[in-house]
């Protein structure tokens, strides 16, 4: 019977303790988490050592806040019926107060960011001549981070570079 009782607190022990360590978590340099308790946003947990409350919460996700590189290549037709292929790299991060509409509000940021930029480039490429697409090279690159600075900012993302 005793046998029986020490295995029984063992057990006991051994879940206490599972559930205590397991409420503990890390978060890298550079990087968030999104806690949530049963489902619904509660917070974001910044770098360093975290608890959250166990078996209630749980992370939802993580979010980098590194700056990451979308490369792209666009083939338009120009106004004097030339076909032309512009590289575009584009340059964005999250921003660290708007992590809940980058991780809630947008289920595929790249693709977005893609669409964004062949509109923008649909919009001004095929009104021009083939020198004047390479002589206003960063006009374009400046209107495609102007507009993309303008639409990603509801998604909570900002356009380092074009």
């Amino acid at each position: 019977m005793d046998f029986v009782i020490w295995i029984f607190y063992a057990i006991v022990l051994f879940f206490v303790l599972s559930i205590v360590l397991g409420s503990f978590f890390t978060i890298s340099t550079a990087q968030v988490a999104v806690i949530a308790r049963f489902g619904k946003f509660l917070r974001v947990a910044e770098a360093g050592l975290n608890w959250k409350w166990p078996i209630i919460d749980a992370i939802a996700g993580r979010v980098s806040l590194r700056v990451n590189q979308i490369n792209l290549t666009m083939e338009t037709k120009t106004k004097d019926n030339v076909f032309v292929t512009i590289p575009i790299s584009v340059q964005n991060r999250v921003r660290p107060d708007k992590v809940f509409d980058a991780f809630y509000k947008l289920a595929n940021p790249v693709e977005q960011i893609q669409s964004y930029v062949e509109q923008v480039i649909l919009g001004h490429v095929p009104g021009m001549t083939l020198d004047e697409v390479f002589a206003s090279q960063s006009s374009i690159a400046s209107a495609v981070k102007q507009e993309l600075d303008a639409d990603m900012a509801g998604f909570g993302y900002e356009i380092v570079n074009v």
